[in-house]
């Protein structure tokens, strides 16, 4: 457990104090049993500020402490830290379109009511295709979860409505691999975690660093009735999946997530890496579905109102996990949040993170300056 504040804070133009106010905000959310522990991490200009740590990263079977460097499952931060990221090289690389029919690159996802689906409606969130399916009951292995997304058929006209959902990014996940003809998480260490520098981040991570990982569930189905996962991902369809899915199973740290937004933040490119171009970032970060009242860029959440809090500008942009995690950032600033938890541990009964992210945020946006 620890909190530690950069030399550089000040000169960043933050008020130390108050960064301390931000992280207090989290450690009474611990005393109060919303999660079990937490990482935190203030970042601006590249550059960490602050970090702090406090809780348990498990609390049963035994109790054991969190630390900086815990590795946490970020669930369906995978969405934009993975499968967005690698969706949007693809562009970049003239292999596909936003515009671009699902059926044209999976052929079977070809029913009438699928075909008018586009890669973009997937990344939107305006696909149509339902919220959640609860495949792992019905199938296990790759092949075969992908086979019952792959003949889900859209709810409602796609375009017309924002409904937030897993199987787009399956299929977004899916249509990475087809492409490239290699697995995600192979996509993932190749184009991403490599050139970042991000060398936590990592799909079914290896059983030498299970000591590190923070826990989740203590699930209630079969096969895993009775076991308090860790190291193994949390999401049941991802699990089915092997562990490697468009959606979710990521394993990460909020250093190399700080690494992450700082690339997102530089438009692209971080400490001379390039991954993304600056009109891409800009793309993927605004706000899509105006025309629907919605909230989603190109996988990125884009209504602020969400979870960052009332002070962070309109351009701020973020996403969150179910697992109990979120990153945030804001342009305006340039300013990067990772709030990593366990909320999940030892049971997914937990109240709702939402009011304790925005108020972490808020105290981290009053606590800048002008510099």
């Amino acid at each position: 457990m620890g909190e530690t504040i950069s030399r550089d804070a000040k000169r960043l133009g933050f008020d130390e104090s108050a960064i301390g106010a931000a992280f207090r905000v989290l450690r009474s959310a611990v005393d109060s049993g919303i999660f079990p522990g937490y990482v935190a991490l203030v970042a601006r200009k590249q550059r960490v500020v602050a970090r702090s740590c406090h809780g348990w990263r498990m609390l049963v079977p035994e109790r054991r402490e969190m630390g900086l460097d815990t590795i946490f499952d970020v669930a369906s931060l995978t969405k934009v830290v993975v499968t967005t990221t690698a969706l949007m090289k693809l562009v970049e690389e003239g292999k596909l379109r936003l515009g671009d029919r699902v059926s044209e690159i999976l052929e079977e996802f070809s029913s009438e009511k699928q075909k008018t689906i586009t890669v973009k409606h997937l990344l939107t969130h305006t696909s149509g295709l339902p919220a959640w399916i609860p495949f792992f009951k019905k199938a296990t292995g790759r092949e075969e979860v992908l086979r019952l997304v792959l003949a889900t058929d859209p709810e409602f006209q796609p375009g017309t409505r924002e409904v937030y959902s897993d199987l787009n990014f399956i299929l977004l996940g899916t249509i990475v691999e087809r492409t490239l003809g290699k697995r995600l998480d192979a996509v993932a260490k190749e184009k991403i975690f490599l050139p970042l520098g991000m060398k936590d981040s990592f799909f079914n991570p290896p059983r030498n660093l299970w000591g590190r990982i923070a826990a989740t569930e203590e699930m209630k189905q079969e096969p895993r009735s009775g076991k308090v996962v860790l190291g193994e991902v949390h999401d049941e369809n991802a699990y089915a999946m092997g562990g490697v899915a468009g959606h979710a199973g990521l394993f990460t740290t909020a250093d190399d997530l700080a690494r992450f937004c700082a690339m997102v933040l530089g438009l692209g490119t971080f400490r001379g890496k390039r991954i993304l171009a600056p009109g891409t970032v800009r793309l993927m970060t605004r706000c899509q579905n105006q025309n629907l009242g919605g909230c989603y860029g190109l996988g990125w959440m884009t209504n602020k109102e969400w979870d960052a809090g009332e002070l962070f500008s309109e351009l701020s942009f973020g996403h969150t996990g179910f697992t109990g995690t979120s990153v945030w950032m804001d342009p305006e600033i340039e300013v990067s949040t990772v709030l990593l938890t366990n909320a999940v541990h030892p049971s997914r009964e937990h109240k709702s993170l939402a009011s304790v992210r925005a108020r972490f945020n808020n105290a981290v946006a009053a606590s800048i300056g002008e510099a």
